[in-house]
């Protein structure tokens, strides 16, 4: 199998040699090879199925067909390139703060009850909109807003929110925060983390084979938890959510 990028020490190379995780269950059909996937001389048809019992013909053509084949490609982007994201359950996450509106921090708490590990990370810069009702667009200020609450957010991944944005976020009736990276799962190969912590690293498994990008990913899943647990209720809407970066964090 040719190694996830950002998911096993091949893409940092170390004496430790390529992955020999197996597909995740359901998925034996994925070769460990990446060399024999199916070749394209353009852009790849993604309704059609890797498995080719799959769907009609095939093919995806409805929409239950096509829930099918995106869970197919979630299952692919994950073995061949990003890494395993773990489906931690929203029980298991917890925050605290204080609850400001301006430059506060949010600590999120995640356990993982299988192996009783736990870890907190911060997150950061969150701004609320100050409402001011039937106040004029041209008479707002920095950080105010005619929208009532509760509103959608913005998380910018690794501080991907500037001052600028920031205030225009606000004007138009978005709460805004920050979510980190390093703190979550490092950028180098020492795979150091809150992710790790809970789910050892282990490039020989499906689950273990875990990579950066991914648990990003998976950190603004459990910030997105914290909300719908009740983390700035009424203040947030949980069920409205825009993430932002630049680069790879976007």
């Amino acid at each position: 199998m040719v190694p996830s990028v950002f998911a096993t020490n091949a893409y940092y190379p170390s004496n430790q040699g390529p992955s020999q995780a197996q597909p995740p269950a359901g998925r034996e059909y994925f070769p460990t090879d990446i060399n024999k996937l199916p070749s394209s001389d353009g852009l790849p048809d993604l309704f059609k199925f890797l498995d080719p019992t799959k769907g009609t013909n095939g093919y995806a053509t409805t929409k239950a067909e096509w829930d099918q084949r995106r869970a197919e490609i979630s299952d692919e982007l994950q073995y061949y390139y990003y890494g395993h994201k773990e489906q931690t359950r929203k029980e298991d996450v917890t925050y605290s703060g204080t609850f400001g509106t301006s430059n506060a921090a949010l600590t999120v708490t995640v356990n993982n009850p299988e192996n009783g590990k736990s870890g907190s990370y911060n997150v950061t810069g969150i701004y609320i909109p100050t409402y001011k009702d039937g106040v004029a667009d041209a008479d707002l200020k920095n950080g105010e807003t005619n929208i009532a609450p509760p509103y959608p957010f913005v998380i910018g991944v690794g501080g991907g929110v500037s001052a600028n944005m920031r205030n225009a976020f606000l004007r138009h009736g978005y709460a805004v925060m920050n979510n980190p990276t390093g703190t979550i799962y490092s950028d180098n190969a020492s795979r150091t983390g809150l992710y790790t912590t809970l789910y050892p690293f282990n490039k020989d498994t499906y689950e273990g084979d875990s990579g950066a990008l991914m648990a990003w990913a998976w950190g603004i899943s459990r910030t997105i938890d914290a909300l719908e647990n009740g983390a700035y209720q009424g203040l947030i809407d949980p069920t409205r959510s825009v993430v932002t970066g630049v680069s790879r964090n976007g």
